[in-house]
């Protein structure tokens, strides 16, 4: 393996190690995950729909800025018909402490 796709798999790995956490703690709190995406070339944002079949959180990270907005919504007939900002704050990095800041605000705006 070449050294650059090497350097490349490392942020890629630890972002997929996050979300599988993420995942196992917002499934134990009776929480989906709906739908995701990661963009490695875009600083490593990501955004990721979590919440029940009906009700539901966008959670928006953008890698570039360091910043967290959540949005939410209203799940019929299988899709969010629109989206509600809600909230955006800045963050330090994809951390511990991020994803216990997204549980916590999964519980809070879902619960």
């Amino acid at each position: 393996m070449s050294a650059q796709r090497s350097k490349d798999a490392v942020p890629s790995t630890g972002h997929f190690e996050f979300l599988a956490e993420l995942v196992r703690d917002l499934r134990a709190e009776g929480f989906g995950v709906y739908s995701h995406r990661y963009e490695y070339l875009a600083f490593g944002s990501w955004m990721i729909d979590v919440g029940t079949r009906h009700r539901r959180l966008r959670l928006s990270y953008d890698g570039k800025e360091g910043s967290l907005q959540v949005s939410r919504g209203m799940a019929g007939a299988g899709t969010v018909s629109a989206w509600e900002d809600i909230e955006t704050s800045s963050v330090h990095g994809v951390t511990p402490d991020l994803r216990d800041r997204v549980l916590s605000l999964v519980r809070r705006h879902l619960a």
